[in-house]
């Protein structure tokens, strides 16, 4: 039982170079994400501006 917590203590050791890369590619991910949803923000609030100032409604919808 105690080799087998030495074993994960070396391990746990051995891989913090990889844990904190895969927290670095998380953040960044995260990021990323933050920007495209903003993305989608900004094309709908012009898309809902633009329908409303031309007063289009659901009627005169047209599919995209």
């Amino acid at each position: 039982m105690k080799n087998g917590i030495g074993e994960y203590a070396k391990l746990t050791k051995s891989t913090e170079a990889f844990h904190q890369k895969l927290f670095a590619l998380l953040c960044r991910t995260m990021a990323h994400d933050s920007f495209k949803h903003i993305g989608i923000l900004d094309f709908l609030r012009l898309t809902l501006q633009t329908r409303r100032a031309a007063g289009t409604n659901r009627k005169n919808r047209v599919a995209v």
